[in-house]
């Protein structure tokens, strides 16, 4: 029987609207850094970062873990899924390895299938 996950830490548990308001309080009003971290709930070392712009990969108030990046973008994943299913529904039967094949020419080559 499948187990529940549960979240073992607190990272990036902030609100994104909370973390939207303070870089604007803190960039717009002048507000102290310490007093818009305490007022909107937010970490005072992840809204100096995202004020600063030192933070490589999120910016604002875009959550991002890790330094991994996605390869395709939401449309390229949906094109991949849809060719898939229509092999599918074709009765061709795709191996992992034929998937990894397809997933490779569709990010070598930027006009899709």
């Amino acid at each position: 029987m499948p187990r529940t996950y549960h979240r073992k830490s607190q990272r990036q548990d902030w609100n994104n609207e909370n973390m939207t308001n303070a870089i604007e309080e803190v960039t717009k009003r002048g507000m102290p850094y310490k007093t818009a971290s305490r007022i909107f709930q937010v970490p005072l070392m992840s809204l100096k970062r995202r004020v600063k712009n030192k933070n490589k990969f999120a910016t604002g108030s875009i959550k991002h873990l890790g330094s991994m990046t996605t390869t395709f973008t939401a449309d390229q994943e949906n094109e991949l899924i849809n060719h898939v299913l229509d092999f599918e529904i074709r009765m061709y039967g795709l191996t992992a390895i034929d998937l990894r094949r397809l997933a490779f020419h569709l990010c070598s080559t930027s006009d899709g299938f």
